[in-house]
């Protein structure tokens, strides 16, 4: 693993939710370098959008912070803007400082003034904190597209762009998209490396910079352990009991998902309790759930915990729609489904075609019923056996020293 370095981290998203790649690697390499992770950028207009991503208790910051407090008891009303009023930085664990940026101006996607507007507040924000925090030896570790504007401006060694959708293709607006492609484009041209999550992005991203190196998505090593580390724990009886088979999903419910087959399922077979497990993005998209009895919406896991959810599953899904814009996912809770020997039942994405093997693939809905319908009825030791090794293949663990090994190459050839 790369070592002593100062890890400057851009984000897509806040650090407790939603959980995924970006926490996974950054968790890791600050046993042994120091990060400075930020959160997403949020203008006013998102938190007025999506008030449930900002409704949790504000998080005690760190000594020293760079932003002091004005107010430092807000009243409950104020939950969803709790992150623009109080202290902008807090500690994690040793070696992991997570930064909430101000508030900026809205449309970034759509224009590339106000993009840059915002990026250079950004800068400002940056320039301090790495001061205060003392980072020199620092490594730019781009997520959020937009952020092309930040290369080369931090005095870095080196930079990255860790490329995890195709977000050009997230939006039907012809000016969002255009505007994200020239952003990205130029983002990837810029950076000393790029890591994509699946071959479809491999193609895409090969020809702005031939450093491109492939980092699928994988499984935290302490879904092996759950017996150690969760048996304290007890899961709600809502979903602990044996009386229906358990049909899980674990993610963000967001406009990805296909909800038309989830109402197909629960539709189709009254006996199966589907259990969703995740933050709900926009309730527009759930809410002809709510109306079934056999679907259970348990809002947000806590990462420590999900294991012991997953445990309780019967099969585990992936039911996300196929378009331009999930071609480019490689879904996290398939492994966490597969650490914990659960059959996994999925819609045809590219990136999981390779392993269909182990993972059940279906082409429309009533395959995809089917193949729940099969792997129920499947206990066999060889098929859980399967299951596990591809999982144990696939660790993050395993991902950063890939990653790591990547950073080094170029590091010495830099230096020779």
């Amino acid at each position: 693993m790369i070592q002593d370095y100062d890890i400057v981290c851009i984000s897509t998203s806040d650090w407790e939710q939603p959980w995924g790649s970006r926490q996974q690697i950054m968790t890791r390499l600050s046993s042994e370098n120091r990060v400075l992770f930020v959160e997403y950028q949020s203008s006013f207009l998102h938190f007025l959008k999506y008030p449930n991503l900002y409704i949790r208790p504000p998080k005690k910051p760190i000594a020293g912070s760079v932003f002091r407090p004005r107010n430092p008891g807000l009243k409950p009303w104020w939950a969803p803007f709790s992150k623009i009023f109080t202290r902008r930085i807090r500690n994690i664990k040793d070696n992991l400082v997570v930064y909430k940026p101000l508030v900026n101006l809205p449309f970034r996607y759509h224009s590339k003034i106000i993009n840059i507007l915002n990026q250079r507040f950004l800068l400002f924000q940056l320039r301090r904190l790495v001061k205060n925090l003392k980072f020199y030896k620092i490594l730019l570790w781009i997520f959020e597209p937009s952020a092309y504007f930040l290369v080369n401006r931090l005095g870095e060694k080196i930079s990255i762009y860790q490329c995890i959708d195709f977000f050009k293709n997230e939006k039907k607006s012809y000016l969002r998209k255009k505007c994200i492609e020239a952003m990205e484009n130029k983002l990837c041209e810029d950076c000393d490396i790029v890591f994509v999550s699946t071959n479809e992005l491999l193609l895409d991203k090969l020809n702005l910079n031939k450093e491109t190196y492939l980092v699928p998505s994988a499984v935290d090593e302490s879904f092996f352990n759950i017996n150690k580390s969760l048996s304290k724990f007890t899961i709600p009886g809502i979903i602990n009991n044996n009386l229906y088979p358990k049909i899980g999903f674990v993610g963000t419910l967001d406009g990805r998902i296909d909800y038309e087959l989830i109402n197909f399922i629960a539709e189709a077979h009254y006996d199966w309790t589907i259990v969703l497990l995740g933050l709900v993005i926009d309730r527009r998209y759930a809410k002809c759930l709510n109306k079934r009895k056999n679907i259970q919406m348990l809002g947000w896991i806590d990462n420590n915990l999900l294991p012991l959810y997953i445990n309780s599953f019967d099969i585990g899904i992936a039911p996300y729609k196929i378009n331009e814009f999930t071609k480019g996912i490689s879904p996290i809770k398939v492994f966490e489904y597969l650490a914990l020997a659960k059959p996994v039942v999925s819609t045809r994405i590219p990136s999981l075609e390779k392993y269909e093997d182990v993972i059940c693939i279906a082409d429309n809905k009533e395959d995809f019923i089917r193949g729940i319908e099969i792997l129920l009825k499947d206990k066999g030791k060889e098929s859980s056996c399967k299951r596990l090794k591809l999982a144990q293949e696939n660790t993050w663990s395993r991902r950063v020293d890939v990653i790591s090994e990547v950073i080094e190459k170029h590091l010495n050839n830099s230096y020779n």
